[in-house]
């Protein structure tokens, strides 16, 4: 026994096929009964059934405000620190270094995204997490929020704070230890 059905191209197909006794070849759903008390109800498709924020779907940037001063902030003290060792030293790739691997970091964010949005193949989650540790984590700040990516993940975003406050302890250390914490490793390992 069987009911007539039609496939997702639309070419007929048999469903909840029942073979004598109790053996069944449909989907174990379809077999179970509601429980009492309980109101059947369809199940819900759960993209849909999210409230739609137009603030946030529609790309908007939360917040603009208070999200542009912290970036500032977090800006600051590694403008400073490579303006300092532009004028003691002469060195000049810290001062580019930052707006280049932001600006690679901010295309990753896209192209990843972009690849989302296709279902075609991802970027692998430690390609912009080095890009940030080389100095692109503002422009994956300002990634995320332009393109409302990668937001939600917290074991992501816990690991992009982390290094946020990594190269602010190294600017503090230089500026105002003069690097004799994180200074010295750096020392051993840069050409500074």
């Amino acid at each position: 026994m069987y009911i007539a059905g039609k496939d997702a191209q639309g070419r007929a197909r048999a469903e909840h096929i029942r073979v004598a006794g109790e053996l069944a070849l449909d989907r174990p759903a379809i077999r179970r009964k509601p429980r009492l008390g309980k109101l059947a109800v369809a199940p819900v498709d759960k993209a849909k059934s999210r409230q739609v924020n137009p603030a946030r779907d529609s790309g908007a940037i939360q917040h603009l405000g208070l999200s542009l001063l912290l970036l500032a902030v977090l800006c600051v003290l590694p403008v400073m620190g490579g303006l300092q060792l532009f004028l003691q030293s002469g060195i000049v790739w810290v001062l580019a270094a930052y707006p280049l691997a932001s600006l690679i970091s901010f295309a990753q964010y896209w192209q990843d995204k972009s690849s989302v949005q296709a279902s075609r193949w991802r970027t692998p989650e430690k390609a912009p997490h080095l890009l940030e540790l080389l100095g692109g984590w503002s422009g994956a700040l300002v990634a995320q929020q332009c393109f409302r990516h990668m937001t939600r993940k917290l074991s992501y975003q816990l690991v992009v704070w982390l290094i946020i406050a990594a190269h602010q302890l190294v600017w503090i250390d230089w500026l105002l230890l003069d690097g004799h914490g994180f200074g010295e490793l750096l020392r051993r390992y840069l050409p500074l």
